[in-house]
């Protein structure tokens, strides 16, 4: 088969297309062989061919690249009864396993769903590791946990989703850092189109200037330019007095003193660094929230993202515990390190109902490359000034 693959761990994105790699194979009984179509490029892409991850997450060579891709079912495994030679699907693959970035691929059944006719492959490419990423976090809090359990396992039973509420709703404030990348603004199109079905909604979203027009059609109530606070400084800086925080006013004390809003309920970032928890920590009344304060973080705060050593592994358990143990006062959020695992009902929830909701799915940019251009794919994402999802077309 075809496929795009590394020899080694490499700095710089050093592709090789080969035409002769050995075609995957099904395995055991609950096994699918998908030719895939599109596959995606996500952040924790480059961080495994860099060797970032190698302590935690070691790979083999050659190796094949990409945890997300749709395509259509070519074999399936005695055991699997939700999926037909045919069929179109998507999915991820979970934990250290990758492979999309080729002709075919072997998914578990658990890993992969049906989707719409609406949705073309490069669409539905776009959503399965980024969106069930973004259920998972906002899933940690536990008004919003209740919802997205109910309605997963009834959309999975039977095929749909609660109609959404007409009577009182609870408000519910979102803060989505980073909200015009691929994860971020998955993360409000969720909140705008599903969370506003049981809930008063109010979107906090932080992105910069250029890109507030983008975040707004997405559905952000209040969009705030990073660049016009204390957060211009960077994601790993802190509140301590001087510099900035002398000067400019941060993400939070806008919320509470622009926007007479004392508290948010959940917190969504997809940056990283000290900087948003700790903002959240000093200017926000997290004792106000109903059920406190959710701050979910997918990004370690690792300055040298590029590298992940034995001392970094160690500064970064000591920070998450430090915050695990804050979470134990109302005083401060509940801290969560969100790390994906495959979960099937999400997924279907995710591409069978709230993507294809008033059809959210044709508001995210979709930036194509070619197989053949998997390198440009790569630095496009490494730029960190992707606005929307970058896609990789296989044939």
């Amino acid at each position: 088969m075809k496929a795009m693959i590394i020899e080694d761990y490499c700095e710089e994105p050093d592709f090789k297309l080969v035409t002769d790699f050995e075609k995957p194979k099904v395995s055991s009984s609950k096994q699918v062989l998908v030719n895939l179509k599109t596959a995606s490029v996500n952040p924790v892409d480059y961080k495994l061919r860099k060797g970032a991850m190698k302590m935690a997450a070691s790979m083999k060579f050659p190796a094949i690249l990409g945890k997300d891709g749709s395509g259509v079912v070519e074999q399936v495994g005695a055991k699997v009864d939700r999926f037909k030679v045919g069929d179109r699907v998507t999915g991820f693959l979970p934990n250290n396993k990758t492979g999309s970035y080729a002709e075919y691929a072997v998914f578990e059944d658990d890993e992969l769903t049906l989707y719409p006719d609406q949705l073309t492959h490069q669409q539905a490419a776009a959503f399965p590791l980024a969106g069930c990423t973004v259920l998972e976090m906002y899933r940690r809090h536990p008004l919003i946990g209740e919802v997205l359990d109910r309605e997963g396992e009834s959309a999975y039973k039977t095929g749909k989703i609660s109609d959404a509420l007409t009577g009182t709703k609870k408000d519910l404030k979102i803060l989505i850092i980073g909200a015009s990348g691929g994860t971020g603004s998955i993360a409000v199109m969720v909140a705008k189109q599903f969370l506003s079905r049981y809930f008063n909604t109010k979107i906090y979203a932080v992105c910069s200037e250029r890109n507030s027009q983008f975040v707004t059609s997405l559905g952000a109530d209040v969009v705030i330019d990073y660049n016009k606070t204390s957060a211009k400084a960077g994601a790993h800086t802190t509140h301590a007095s001087g510099g900035l925080a002398d000067s400019m006013k941060s993400i939070c004390q806008l919320i509470s003193e622009t926007h007479g809003d004392k508290y948010v309920d959940i917190v969504i970032d997809t940056v990283g660094g000290y900087y948003y928890y700790e903002d959240v920590c000093q200017h926000l009344d997290c004792k106000s929230a109903e059920k406190g304060v959710t701050f979910s973080t997918i990004s370690t705060p690792n300055p040298n993202e590029y590298t992940l050593t034995f001392s970094s592994l160690v500064k970064i358990g000591c920070y998450i515990s430090s915050n695990k143990l804050k979470s134990m006062s109302s005083c401060y959020p509940s801290y969560h390190m969100v790390f994906l695992g495959k979960n099937a009902k999400d997924m279907n929830l995710l591409l069978n109902h709230i993507v294809v909701s008033n059809d959210a799915y044709k508001l995210l940019p979709l930036i194509p490359f070619s197989l053949e251009n998997t390198k440009d794919a790569h630095l496009q994402m490494q730029s960190q000034r992707t606005v929307g999802k970058i896609i990789i077309d296989i044939e």
